[in-house]
This record gives C-alpha cells, structure tokens and sequence, in this order.
C-alpha cells in the first residue's frame, strides 16, 4: 500500500493556515484475491505469488456522522480521506467469498447497516475480570459498536472455566445453559478460551512455581495440553453449527510470560517459556485459520515484544490498558477503524478467497 504521510502533513498544514477543520486523517486500504491462501491473521499475511487486486468492489465506510460509499481501484485500493478522530467501520460487498486473512466478517456490517448488533461474548476470566474492576474487553468492545449502532451485550463468561467446561455434553453445561440461550439471535461472538487448561499442571503450588515440578507434571498428563486445542476447535465448529450466520472471532492471548510477574516465577526458564507459549498458540492460530468462517483477533501479535507489565495485574489478568487492547484488537479484526488525534493513516490489509470475482472484473484474468 502507498503511504501518502507527506501529502496528509500538507493537507494538515494548508487547513491550520487558511483556519480549517484541524486534525484529518485517511482510512487507506487494500483488497486481494488470496490465491495461495497463506495468511492466517491481520499480523500474517503477505500479497505474493499468483494474489491478485481485487478491483470494482464496493466499500462502505460506517461512522455516525453517516455513510460514505467507493470502488477499488485497478490496484485493489480504497482511500477514506479528510476523516475526524472517531469510530469508523468499513464493510465489502464481497458476500459470496470468505475472508483468507482472518481479519473480516460478513454479519457485522450487516448488524451495523440494519440498525443493531447482538453480542455475545463468552470464555474464561479474560472478558470478566480486570483491575480495577471497570469495564472488561465485552464492555469495551461493546461501547465501541454503539459509536455506530444499537447495540446488546451478553457476557457470558465464567471466570476460572476451561475449554472442556463450554463444550455441548460437559457436566457445567455452560454451552447449554449459558451459550444456547443467547446464541441463536447473536451476529457477532467472540470467545477467549483454554488457559485455564493448563491449571492441573501447577495444582497445589503457590508462586514460586517450581518449574521442574510442573515439567514433570506435564509428562506424567500431557494429555490436558495435548487436548487443549482439539477442545478449542470443537467448541468454535459447535458454535458455528449451532448459528451459521454470526461472525465467530477467536480473540488469543498475548504472551503473558513477557512480564516481571512471570519473570519472578519461571526465573532463568524465562527465555524457554516465552517461545514454548509462542509456539503453542502458534500452532493454535495456524489450525484455526484453516477453519470456514472463523476470524482470528490476533492478540499475539498485536503485542509482540511488549513488556506486559502495564497491561497486566497478575500473572494474567488484564489491566484496563490489556482490557482496551482486547477490545480494540476484537473491533479492528472485524473492520473497525479508531482514529485518534495521533493518527494520520490508518491502513487495512484484507485477502478473500475469490477466483470467480478476480476472473470476472480482471480481463487479463479470463
């Protein structure tokens, strides 16, 4: 994508002369035929081999200040310009074709267009506790949504559960008492599920953790780790049986091994179990992605290399800086824009699935 900062500085400089509107900034973006279907998230994905520009389609940009409508261009790119800080949202009319990147939805700009959004949020104590106890990522990502529509709320999550406790059968019937009730009405849902998966390994021990026990623990019953993600994707292909409509957003963790709190409790091992956790959800990320219909809100990468203190309260619960994160990583991956004074071009990047409408609006693709 071009990157047009010198002439946005102009345009910025031209307006405080002559007394204009003050601080514009622009929603750039760039749409591609995923021929090779490589990306897995917003954070991972590249325009290489046979991808190609998806020309023709038609962009809507939703904020409350009202609609604005254009084309691709021959290139596959958008641009939104002259734009004050706020809540945007932008929406395709690409409805035949799945997002490859994991980045983009479909019944969330429908919501949006048709007047409101029923969101059901559910998981572990991620999206139900935060200190100080404010507004969780659901609350959040909620009062984000309601910048452009009306907007219901179901947090549903249960704090300490593990991705057994939400499947359909299990003794806790949380997917039968909590999940069924809401989820037929829900367009968008989001889940957070699995840490507490890992819990047995470290039963019975207070920090300091020794590491070596828990090692062995984990050789003794890999079986919660190994476990962990066949649960996670048969909990998301439940929900996706169950409402084959709604957006299905995977929100996943950052590392929380990047911080003083697990520092002090993993020592020298530090190094080790920061690449463990990151090749664990890895590979969560990569299976995932090769799911229909489920979008990934990658987390992860979103704060790769951060030092977690801030956003952390304990070893893993957010503050309400890692509560925001949550939230605004959820809202971007399904196709909102936050622009704040700081910002001069916001971009987007999104690969579909879509040989038929490559072929049909390319005539060097015939």
């Amino acid at each position: 994508m071009k990157h047009i900062g010198l002439a946005i500085a102009i345009i910025a400089a031209v307006a405080s002369l002559v007394g204009g509107v003050g601080h514009a900034a622009q929603i750039e973006g760039f749409l591609y035929h995923d021929a090779n279907q490589n990306s897995q998230s917003a954070y991972l994905q590249e325009f290489a081999g046979k991808d190609a520009p998806l020309r023709d389609v038609l962009v809507t940009l939703y904020n409350e200040a009202g609609d604005e409508e254009i084309l691709t261009d021959k290139y596959g790119a958008y641009s939104f310009a002259d734009l004050a800080p706020g809540v945007y949202f932008t929406a395709f009319d690409l409805p035949a074709y799945e997002s490859t990147s994991g980045n983009r939805g479909k019944r969330t700009a429908e919501a949006i267009a048709e007047g409101h959004l029923d969101l059901v949020c559910l998981g572990d104590s991620i999206g139900e506790m935060m200190y100080p106890p404010e507004l969780p990522y659901p609350d959040r990502l909620a009062a984000h949504f309601a910048q452009l529509t009306d907007v219901t709320l179901h947090n549903i999550h249960v704090g300490g559960s593990t991705s057994w406790e939400w499947l359909p059968g299990d003794e806790k019937a949380y997917y039968e008492n909590r999940l069924l009730p809401v989820l037929a009405d829900a367009d968008l849902v989001t889940v957070t599920i699995n840490g507490n998966d890992f819990a047995p390994y470290a039963a019975g021990m207070s920090p300091p953790y020794n590491v070596w026990e828990i090692i062995q623990n984990f050789f003794e019953h890999p079986e919660y780790a190994l476990q962990s993600l066949p649960r996670t994707i048969q909990l998301l292909e439940a929900i996706r049986q169950d409402n084959p409509d709604c957006d299905l957003v995977l929100i996943m963790y950052p590392n929380f091994f990047n911080s003083t709190w697990m520092q002090d409790i993993v020592g020298d091992f530090l190094p080790l179990v920061v690449w463990v956790f990151d090749f664990y959800y890895s590979i969560e990320r990569y299976q995932v992605a090769d799911l229909d219909g489920i979008l990934i809100s990658d987390t992860l990468l979103a704060m790769d290399g951060f030092w977690m203190d801030d956003y952390l309260h304990d070893e893993v619960h957010p503050t309400e800086a890692g509560s925001q994160i949550y939230a605004d990583e959820a809202f971007k991956t399904l196709g909102g824009v936050l622009l704040d004074e700081e910002t001069s071009v916001a971009e987007q990047m999104i690969g579909f699935d879509a040989p038929d409408y490559y072929a049909g609006n390319n005539p060097l693709a015939r």
